[in-house]
């Protein structure tokens, strides 16, 4: 009796099985890049219109020290190049690094740092060891397998 391929591994809908999950993916992303600014205001937003947020509680995630100024004053920059003065005192000597924090803001334009915070220190190691993974992986992978245009699958090697 000949071995019988689930249907859901088989060939056929193939693009529907790629299609489907990729529409999905491009639909998070879409709506991300669309609600996102909402749900998390920008450093920018918060200088612009500091009566709106004062008092107001948030997770400040991979913002970048740009400089100490004072024993327990500093500035952070956003990806988008946004500056903001934070009051708190954290180790000095991290220029440089990433960091992420609890804080609140504070209406002249500042942000007081909460209890918990996390400095990266090794991101860039970090970083250079995941890709060195990642290109050898990728590397065996293309050694033991290659892509057929015509059934658009990859097959072994023989």
């Amino acid at each position: 009796m000949p071995y019988k391929v689930p249907a859901l591994f088989s060939d056929r809908r193939r693009w529907l099985k790629i299609g489907l999950p990729g529409a999905v993916l491009l639909a998070m992303c879409i709506y991300s890049a669309v609600a996102g600014p909402k749900r998390m205001p920008r450093f920018a937003d918060y200088l612009k219109d500091p009566a709106r947020f004062d008092g107001r509680s948030l997770l400040v995630q991979f913002t970048q020290i740009r400089r100490y100024e004072g024993p327990d004053k500093f500035t952070v920059q956003d990806i988008w190049g946004d500056r903001i003065q934070v009051r708190g005192h954290i180790p000095p000597g991290q220029v440089g690094c990433f960091i992420s924090f609890y804080a609140t803001f504070n209406k002249p334009g500042y942000l007081v740092l909460g209890e918990k915070w996390h400095i990266y220190r090794w991101d860039t190691v970090k970083l250079v060891v995941s890709a060195t993974a990642l290109i050898g992986v990728l590397l065996f992978f293309l050694r033991r397998f290659r892509f057929n245009l015509r059934r658009f699958r990859f097959e072994e090697r023989w």
